[in-house]
């Protein structure tokens, strides 16, 4: 082999070298950005035509439903206008009923079109457990009574029987269950509820943690560091201001960089 063909060999080598180390480094890039950039837009045809749909159902109580929020949107709703211009083919399926209590939910599920509608969601956004716990406002005249009253272990059962049957009709969909906040920072017991609550949210993120892809989305906080600026004139349920907070939320976990808020 002369001279003239062994650099050429050379050069060949090592153009393979760095094709080799570039499709490794992207490689490895591609999984450092992880699951975050599971509802990025696709940059090919095809993938793009996967990304324009986007199914979501929401479940659950006046918390799914809305109440308290001018426009009767709810944090589902504003969720909704910020991923539409995502997925332009977003469908929102809203199947919130005010006044649910975890067994109410779980006979809903036995309903032929609402488990269809399960059974093909990309996310189930859950709110339940505030009817439970509250008894829908009654607390509010006797807290400490109402409060220990609806903690048993009850709700933790009926809640077990849903996620089970959720993941049984959908075996991929991200499930969302919502955390729950205390409405009553504004009065005497507040302390007392506080602690509650967030005995109650630890019980029920360990009842999730049981089961594949569900995530449990905090909302104490929020509530805890603007208190009644995010609460409805009934006390109890968020206003537009605590319903989109609780959206934002739900938007940073399904889209981590959270640009769509803005």
């Amino acid at each position: 082999m002369n001279k003239k063909s062994v650099n050429i060999v050379i050069m060949l080598s090592a153009a393979a070298c760095l094709l080799c180390l570039t499709g490794l480094g992207w490689l490895l890039w591609g999984q450092a950005r992880g699951v975050g950039e599971a509802l990025q837009p696709a940059t090919s045809a095809e993938g793009a035509a996967k990304t324009e749909g986007l199914s979501i159902v929401a479940l659950g109580d006046s918390l799914t439903r809305g109440t308290g929020d001018s426009e009767g949107k709810g944090y589902v709703g504003y969720l909704g206008d910020w991923l539409k211009s995502r997925y332009p083919e977003l469908t929102v399926s809203n199947l919130g009923v005010k006044g649910y209590t975890a067994p109410q939910l779980a006979e809903l599920l036995e309903q032929p079109e609402v488990r269809r509608q399960i059974g093909g969601a990309d996310y189930i956004l859950l709110t339940i457990g505030g009817n439970d716990l509250f008894q829908g406002g009654q607390a509010l005249l006797q807290l400490e009574e109402g409060i220990e009253a609806g903690s048993g272990e009850g709700f933790i059962s009926s809640l077990k029987g849903i996620l089970k049957e959720i993941r049984s009709l959908n075996a991929e969909g991200e499930i969302m269950l919502m955390g729950l906040y205390n409405p009553f920072q504004d009065f005497g017991e507040s302390n007392l509820a506080s602690s509650v609550v967030m005995s109650w949210n630890q019980k029920v993120w360990e009842t999730a943690s049981a089961y594949s892809g569900i995530i449990v989305v905090p909302t104490f906080d929020l509530f805890q560091q603007h208190g009644s600026d995010y609460l409805f004139s009934d006390g109890f349920h968020p206003n537009d201001k605590g319903y989109q907070a609780i959206a934002k939320r739900y938007l940073s976990l399904m889209v981590p960089e959270g640009g769509l808020a803005s």
